[in-house]
């Protein structure tokens, strides 16, 4: 089953929790996108492990770097959680969004 998660975050320098995907979901694509009213700095950890299972230093990082009000990638990989890393935000609220899509 697909995942959808729409969260507004604390606009100061912060870790959020994992949000966990469905790594089975066939053909999956992640969307990820980050919006905020004003400057933004920021990045979103994916991994293709499962960091609730997984010991902290076994687990591999991708990092998508962004600084600006908005960005937004999308993985084709089975990407198996995503999170939030704020370091700066001015102006406003940010919102994190994950949508995966399969076939």
């Amino acid at each position: 089953m697909p995942v959808s998660v729409t969260k507004t975050v604390e606009a100061s320098a912060s870790t959020h929790n994992w949000i966990p995907l469905n790594v089975y979901e066939p053909d999956a694509l992640t969307r990820i996108s980050v919006t905020a009213p004003k400057d933004l700095e920021a990045t979103v950890e994916y991994t293709l492990d499962n960091p609730m299972a997984t010991s902290a230093a076994a687990i591999t990082l991708m990092t998508i770097d962004g600084s600006a009000a908005t960005f937004s990638t999308a993985v084709g990989s089975p990407v198996y959680a995503v999170r939030l890393n704020v370091t700066a935000a001015s102006g406003g609220t940010p919102v994190f969004r994950v949508l995966q899509s399969g076939k």
